[in-house]
């Protein structure tokens, strides 16, 4: 006698696979009801996240509740929207199609078209006006009365329904008006004459007939993989860092250090696709610079369900480590190690740029060095060197700044401070500021007060053998005495 087959485990049926047209029919119609036509892509990944969300026992009814909101995040990741995932409260309520046979017995005409057009199809309202010419005033009282008769024929199966807010309502009775018959004909049934009656009664595969006249779904597409396998079994390596509000000016410059390889999920949350980058090198050199600061992050790393689409991240993944998140302190790492603390600020330069000068005068002029006036001593640091394709300083925090170009012998203010916290706006993260410019020479000037009067002192340079740059530099510590002037050319 020879030994029984095993089956290979790869082999195994799903348990999902008995719900594989249905939630396929399901999946394609709500993305259709949303604007978007279920292409064989789009249909994959929409179908994938709403499996990845089903329970292994999950019944039909449910299983298609579920798969309706599993649709409605998979299009708000798609628009960049990553929600808490979150279930009607309401699905243990599993609808028989007896209580929309009842709504509709106890009809009228009317009745019946918001039934099947505003809940069964999600037609809005106006919509519904279009298509019958029904005014929408006539509209929604016949959807009050729907919602009263739901009342009664679902309260006779002993479900109250007495003091449910209608939004709540109105989301059983989607369920209601869509909920399928019984003993449904496979993919190639629907075409026979007998499938095609059995769907006059049946919104499942009424929609499924739709579909396939339109060609936005064959039959193909409902008989579920070859394998038995019908579950995703993905996994990715994802890096979610949510940062802190104080903090928060940080993130788009972390966002664009990582590249094409993190996304934005909120204000303050970037998720990385750690397989293609580490995050552990990113994430040090941002907390070295202090921007953001290694207490004023949370980061959790974890290899978990979903794949990434061209658009976002499928799967149930996202959300586990977005609850992870939810309960670490500030300055806690999960899955990386912690990270650095930042760096002290540099040295001000000022006192190396000082020794240079004065070695050098030494060097020139060692013997008349004392005879030559001294300059007035300022109450403001201020450091600038040429950089490429501009000026890079460093200056006192409390500093006013003026920045002047120079153009052969026209001279022009380019940056005003109007308050000290400003010239934030030529800053580079670490301390020190930088300006773009293209002119011959550029003067900057730093003061502890607010330096008024300068386009005066730029409108009556008097003419001179010496460069513009230096008669300038002159005249501006003549006017604003304490103040640091710095020439570059």
């Amino acid at each position: 006698m020879e030994p029984p087959i095993a089956i290979p485990p790869q082999q195994a049926s799903d348990p999902l696979r008995r719900l594989w047209g249905p939630i396929t029919v399901r999946v394609a119609w709500d993305l259709l009801r949303a604007g978007v036509q279920p292409r064989p892509s789009t249909l994959r990944a929409a179908r994938d996240h709403a499996l990845w969300r089903l329970p292994a026992d999950a019944g039909l009814a449910d299983a298609e509740a579920r798969s309706t909101i599993a649709v409605e995040d998979y299009l708000a990741r798609c628009g960049g929207r990553y929600a808490p995932y979150t279930l009607d409260a309401d699905l243990d309520i599993l609808p028989s199609p007896a209580w929309r046979d009842g709504i509709l017995a106890a009809s009228e005409p009317i009745h019946g078209a918001v039934v099947r057009l505003h809940y069964a199809d999600g037609l809005p309202l106006e919509e519904v006006e279009r298509r019958t010419g029904l005014e929408t005033a006539l509209l929604r009282g016949a959807r009050d009365a729907v919602r009263e008769l739901a009342r009664e024929v679902v309260g006779e199966d002993g479900v109250a329904l007495e003091g449910w807010e209608p939004g709540r309502l109105d989301r059983l009775l989607v369920r209601i008006a869509t909920a399928a018959r019984d003993l449904c004909p496979g993919p190639g049934g629907l075409a026979t004459e007998p499938g095609r009656a059995h769907a006059e009664g049946c919104p499942r595969c009424s929609r499924a007939l739709r579909m396939f006249r339109e060609g936005m779904l064959s039959p193909a597409d409902l008989f579920p993989p070859e394998d038995g396998l019908c579950r995703p079994t993905g996994t990715v390596d994802l890096c979610c860092v949510s940062v802190h509000p104080d903090a928060r000016r940080h993130t788009r410059a972390l966002a664009r250090a990582l590249g094409d390889t993190a996304r934005l999920l909120q204000e303050d949350v970037l998720l990385i696709d750690a397989s293609r980058i580490d995050p552990q090198a990113i994430l040090d050199q941002a907390a070295e610079r202090g921007a953001p600061p290694a207490d004023r992050v949370r980061i959790v790393r974890r290899t978990v369900a979903g794949r990434w689409i061209p658009r976002a991240v499928i799967g149930p993944g996202v959300d586990t480590l977005l609850a992870a998140l939810q309960g670490m302190t500030w300055g806690e790492v999960d899955g990386l190690e912690p990270l650095p603390e930042p760096l002290p600020p540099p040295p001000s330069a000022a006192r190396y740029w000082v020794g240079a000068v004065f070695v050098g005068l030494l060097a020139v002029a060692a013997g008349v060095w004392a005879s030559l006036p001294v300059p007035a001593a300022t109450d403001v640091t201020l450091v600038a060197r040429a950089d490429a394709g501009g000026v890079l300083f460093d200056t006192d925090d409390d500093a006013w700044i003026e920045v002047i170009e120079l153009r052969g012998a026209q001279a022009e203010v380019v940056f005003h401070s109007d308050n000290p916290g400003d010239k934030g706006k030529l800053g580079m993260g670490d301390g020190r500021f930088r300006i773009l410019t293209d002119a011959d020479s550029v003067v900057l000037v730093a003061s502890r007060s607010r330096l008024v009067g300068i386009e005066r002192v730029l409108g009556v340079l008097p003419p001179s053998d010496e460069p513009p740059k230096e008669v300038l530099m002159e005249r501006l510590r003549e006017r604003y005495v304490g103040a640091a002037v710095v020439g570059v050319p």
